[in-house]
């Protein structure tokens, strides 16, 4: 409950934030002001902000184009009504849901501090010119057709998916998701050294950047694992109390 009547708090604020300041604009023309769209001002400041300020011999309207549009797009869903309908308020709900959890993660992101081992660097670089020989067990199927054989030079591999098998054994899975919903398994099975073969490697600095990266990720996966955890979640089945 006190989370539905934040969210309304919120949309009512940015409701009322709006209307003040298109009263407040289109009440307060000033010589500040620099272009106006029926009746909406904007200022020498919004324009600084929007990095659309043009010098005082500039008046290609061109310029101002992308904003005048804009500005005249959202006058007329006003006009229309479309932001008092549910869809709008549905649509502000998820954005600063999506905002919540941007801001945070970031945030916990930023906080991490790695260190990357030198051997799991070493180890990475010591990959490329081998052919990679693997099997995808596809997790939607338990019959042995879902399963395909690869055979992939390191060097040719996604990033994703050479960053999760470089440190494997032959005879390791390793749980793998595609582009797709599906949660595919990997299954390594051997890893063969090739006559002649010559690769361009990387530097260390920039595999220790994607390492670091992946440790981060992987921490950052812990850390949203401990918090359902430490939850409390539970699922009704239909027609259950709540």
């Amino acid at each position: 409950m006190k989370y539905l009547i934040t969210i309304l708090l919120f949309a009512i604020g940015v409701t009322l934030l709006t209307v003040f300041l298109f009263t407040a604009e289109d009440s307060s023309v000033t010589d500040d002001v620099v272009l106006t769209v029926n009746d909406h001002h904007f200022s020498r400041e919004d324009l600084e902000e929007k990095h659309l300020l043009l010098n005082d011999n500039d008046n290609d309207v061109d310029r101002y184009r992308p904003l005048i549009n804009r500005e005249l797009l959202i006058q007329e869903a006003q006009r229309q009504g479309i932001d008092t309908e549910e869809s709008f308020r549905q649509a502000l709900k998820n954005y600063y849901e999506q905002s919540l959890v941007k801001i945070l993660t970031d945030r916990q992101y930023e906080s991490l501090t790695v260190k990357v081992d030198p051997a799991r660097i070493d180890r990475y670089l010591s990959r490329y010119g081998k052919q990679f020989v693997f099997t995808v067990i596809n997790g939607n199927q338990k019959d042995v057709d879902s399963e395909s054989s690869q055979e992939i030079l390191f060097d040719e591999l996604p990033t994703p998916l050479a960053i999760l098998l470089f440190d494997k054994e032959p005879g390791q899975i390793v749980q793998w998701q595609d582009t797709g919903n599906s949660m595919d398994k990997i299954r390594l099975e051997r890893i063969e050294e090739l006559d002649g073969s010559s690769s361009t490697l990387p530097s260390r600095e920039s595999v220790q950047l994607l390492l670091a990266e992946d440790q981060k990720e992987q921490m950052i996966s812990g850390w949203i694992q401990e918090l359902s955890t430490n939850a409390s979640i539970i699922i009704y089945e239909e027609g259950e109390k709540r």
